[in-house]
């Protein structure tokens, strides 16, 4: 991983590593772990993966097996890509070997990172010494007048933040500083992006991706999952889910749909606990399962049927198949015989079966409003209200336990990033005797803002003009 060098310390970095790991040997390995190069041949490796898995249809994610197997089977270029694994390449054994790589060089390369910035900070806030001095960019100006600690630190404000002075004789020592957070916002940054693999893991190896199909009116919890060599895997949820209702409008003229939704319900231990419609990318989440309208079936078709006592109370009102038996009462109920488009010259109307204080009749319900007389049969009314399409909404089943590891890891990585971009990091070091300024600076970042600062400042305090150039 990269790490930027700060201008005028120098740095006193054993690249031997003496003994650290018990042994030279030891020290190569961390060195090679630690290597900015290894970063940088790593994420190009994993950037090609990513750009080839893109760009080539992969298995089960873009490509369905059986027209994987006919692409392989016609064509010597879909074979060569199968063979070098590209239409499963995030499977492969090498994109792992890569991420291991990758990771074990963000740890290492933050870990030797961490301990060379404090090698770099651990000058800060000690006495500008004349061996300091040397290590620093610096200026030395004479004063023709008396000058304060507090004078200085108020040239500097608003840029650089002077810690409590201290003394020795008539000599002051000032060390301040601005931006001391930003070095440490790279390796914020690696582990940001260690805990976002480590969600990636979890979803991997515990998380799955499915389909359920539910018609409407009736529940289940069952799903399936197709792997990528075509193999159909069943599960269940921890908890069942009815679909009330399903909607879908179509492009005027057209099959094609225009927005389709689901009015579902989650049941749990025989229990309803809440409805929610949704849509496509608008899921229903429980139980760390998430459930997106993903497709739709027409499974055919039914009739609405609308019952009401002699007391005009409605008994039932809902869409039923035929060959289905409707419960009216613990004793009464009917079933839909058959459907006929026009019977008897008067319209559609369905042949109804019913049994009413223990005696079954057969008789027409017809669809016509101006007809409903003779839809009257013991103590019950009987209205057809048409026939409806029926349709099963297709969900699709994401189970991702990983998922708020990974977006904690992204809360860390991206102000951190920002920050490591457009952050910096300034110290200032004075010693002021008498009649004499020393000053010595390092700037991780932004130096022309920080001379330029300091050209004002020695100028100020020693009544000369601005120079331009530094020791």
């Amino acid at each position: 991983m990269s790490h930027a060098k700060e201008i005028g310390v120098s740095e006193q970095v054993n690249d031997d590593v003496v003994d650290r790991g018990g042994s030279k040997k030891a020290g190569r390995l961390y060195q090679f772990f630690a290597s900015t190069k290894l970063a940088w041949y790593l994420t190009l490796a994993l950037g090609l993966i990513i750009l080839i898995g893109t760009i080539i249809p992969q298995k089960g994610i873009t490509l369905q097996p059986d027209a994987a197997a006919r692409h392989i089977a016609e064509d010597t270029w879909w074979r060569l890509a199968d063979s070098l694994g590209f239409l499963e390449i995030f499977h492969q054994w090498y994109f792992f070997v890569l991420l291991g790589l990758f990771y074990t060089n963000l740890i290492v390369g933050s870990v030797d990172g961490l301990s060379r910035l404090e090698r770099q900070l651990e000058v800060s806030g000690k006495p500008l010494t004349d061996e300091l001095k040397k290590r620093l960019r610096n200026r030395s100006v004479d004063l023709p007048n008396p000058v304060t600690a507090e004078m200085v630190a108020r040239e500097f404000e608003g840029a650089i933040k002077f810690q409590a002075p201290t003394s020795e004789g008539q000599t002051s020592f000032m060390f301040g500083e601005k931006g001391r957070l930003s070095r440490f916002m790279p390796y914020i940054l690696h582990f940001g992006f260690i805990i976002i693999g480590i969600g990636g893991a979890i979803t991997a190896m515990k998380g799955m991706e499915g389909r359920m199909f539910i018609p409407e009116g009736t529940s289940s919890n069952k799903f399936f999952v197709q792997t990528r060599d075509g193999e159909v895997l069943n599960y269940e949820l921890p908890f069942d889910v009815r679909c009330d209702d399903f909607r879908i409008e179509f492009y005027p003229g057209t099959q094609q749909p225009k927005d389709f939704n689901s009015d579902l319900a989650v049941i749990d231990n025989g229990q309803e606990l809440f409805r929610r419609t949704i849509e496509v990318n608008d899921p229903l989440r429980y139980k760390g399962f998430r459930l997106f309208q993903a497709f739709y079936e027409r499974i055919g078709t039914m009739a609405r049927m609308k019952v009401t006592d002699t007391d005009g109370q409605v008994v039932l009102d809902r869409l039923m198949t035929k060959s289905e038996v409707a419960p009216l009462t613990t004793t009464d109920g009917f079933t839909i015989v058959d459907f006929v488009p026009n019977h008897d010259d008067k319209g559609p109307a369905l042949q109804v079966r019913a049994l009413t204080n223990g005696e079954t009749q057969e008789f027409w319900v017809y669809r016509a409003p101006i007809l409903s007389y003779l839809n009257q049969n013991g103590n019950y009314h009987y209205e057809f209200a048409g026939l409806e399409d029926v349709y099963a909404t297709g969900l699709q089943v994401s189970l991702d336990p990983g998922v708020k590891i990974t977006l904690t890891g992204c809360a860390i990585a991206i102000p951190s990033l920002l920050w490591a971009l457009f952050g910096y990091h300034h110290r200032v070091w004075v010693r002021l005797e008498p009649q004499k300024l020393h000053i010595a600076w390092s700037a991780h970042k932004k130096l022309p803002e920080l001379e330029a600062r300091l050209d004002q400042v020695l100028a100020n305090l020693s009544g000369t003009p601005r120079e331009d150039s530094h020791g």
